[in-house]
């Protein structure tokens, strides 16, 4: 009788092949001081370099495991390729996060007061807006110039663009009511957002990466409800009136307003794609706008109290918490959970900063409707939050998977290792 029990299920089995390069590949890429995307596409193109050496040398004649570790072994270890890979794509991190929040350093100045010493105070606002506009296309340019795509240090500046070259733009204004002009900025801007979305969202859609966003229903459901809980509120205020008049005139607002909140995070799919939740700094920058333009915290405080240092909080806040903070959280954390915090605790901290200190400058001054103001703006911070909840949710779920196919790997990262590879070969 055998005394001896059997193996079979008493021992792990040893790892496979793609085991092993999984691992090989996890102990280089966390030696990369790059980006989430551009680390991804360089562990992939390494992927498909390694795959491709074993299988020649299976083709030679060698085992799988002995073709495997010869690879490895041309290839080098992992600290000695990680080193060669950081000097070959490793941008000093402090330039790209310094890229990241320029525009967030041009209009935390502009909130100083920077540009109010140019004659005139129109001219001053117009140099702020324009210069804004500029900082970003700059910062674009850049990226797609260096990598022929937006570069997760553009996102800020994309972002911000997308709803700071409509609201602030000069548009016609004709005094006669009901001309054109009237009513045609607002819905311009929706047309123009609604566009950009329906392209970007196509081009998600087309993704075979795309995956289910149902996990961020119920947060947008819930953002819808609050936004709709104004026009209700005002149907049911006036019980007399026409319900139905109330809601067409309430209507046409209600959808701008979840144009300017959705929209972007719409627009930010196809960056999700490659960057996972990095991309939630487009919707970030993009509430700034709403939070610097819709809400402007600081707007008569100055009225009702002589409090210079309340205002001066209240005008930087903004570009402190959504174009600063942001990114630099963002961008320098190496995990999803890391940077899933570190768009929404920043904004969260700013709003209800701004919050506390609007609603306690305007208290102290005795004046009616501070409840009825510091309610608004308290809902509608809320839905902010929420929101960028919702946006990290839905990139990380659209976010790139682990293993991806090879093919969508950055032609420029390519080209460099590839070459790398071939005067190491030419040198053996």
């Amino acid at each position: 009788m055998n005394k001896h029990p059997q193996s079979t299920g008493t021992c792990p089995d040893p790892p496979t092949s793609k085991q092993k390069i999984q691992r090989y590949l996890s102990e280089i890429a966390s030696q990369l001081n790059l980006d989430p995307t551009r680390k991804q596409d360089i562990v992939e193109e390494l992927r498909s370099h390694l795959e491709e050496a074993t299988a020649e040398l299976r083709a030679g004649g060698l085992g799988e495991e002995e073709s495997l570790a010869a690879a490895i072994r041309k290839f080098g270890s992992s600290r000695e390729v990680g080193r060669m890979l950081n000097r070959l794509h490793g941008e000093p991190l402090w330039m790209k996060v310094g890229l990241a929040i320029l525009p967030g350093l041009f209009a935390l100045l502009g909130s100083y007061g920077l540009f109010s010493a140019l004659p005139g105070g129109k001219m001053g606002e117009a140099v702020q807006h324009v210069g804004l506009i500029f900082i970003c296309v700059l910062v674009i340019a850049a990226g797609l110039a260096s990598e022929r795509r937006l570069p997760v240090w553009s996102y800020p500046a994309w972002g911000l663009l997308l709803l700071r070259m409509w609201l602030g733009f000069p548009w016609p204004s004709v005094d006669q009511p009901g001309s054109f002009w009237t009513v045609a900025p607002p819905l311009l801007m929706l047309g123009g957002l609604a566009t950009i979305a329906g392209i970007s969202g196509y081009q998600a859609w087309r993704s075979p990466g795309l995956r289910s966003c149902r996990p961020a229903l119920p947060l947008l459901s819930l953002i819808i409800l609050i936004a709709g809980a104004f026009p209700a509120a005002s149907i049911v205020a006036y019980r007399d009136a026409d319900w139905g008049s109330i809601f067409l005139a309430m209507l046409p607002l209600f959808l701008w307003w979840m144009g300017l909140l959705v929209l972007p995070v719409v627009i930010g799919l196809p960056l999700a794609l490659r960057s996972g939740v990095v991309a939630g700094l487009t919707v970030v920058a993009a509430q700034y706008v709403v939070v610097e333009e819709l809400f402007d915290p600081a707007y008569g405080i100055l009225i009702w109290t002589s409090n210079y240092g309340a205002v001066r909080l209240l005008s930087a806040l903004p570009a402190l918490a959504f174009l600063i903070a942001p990114p630099v959280s963002v961008l320098l954390s190496r995990q999803t959970k890391a940077r899933f915090w570190g768009l929404v605790l920043p904004p969260l901290l700013g709003l209800l900063s701004l919050w506390l200190i609007r609603t306690t400058a305007l208290q102290s001054t005795g004046i009616e409707g501070v409840a009825q103001s510091s309610l608004t703006h308290g809902v509608g911070g809320a839905q902010l939050v929420a929101l960028l909840a919702v946006a990290g949710l839905v990139d990380h779920r659209v976010g790139p998977r682990r293993g991806a196919r090879a093919g969508s790997i950055n032609n420029a990262a390519s080209g460099s290792i590839s070459s790398s590879w071939a005067v190491d070969e030419r040198r053996a």
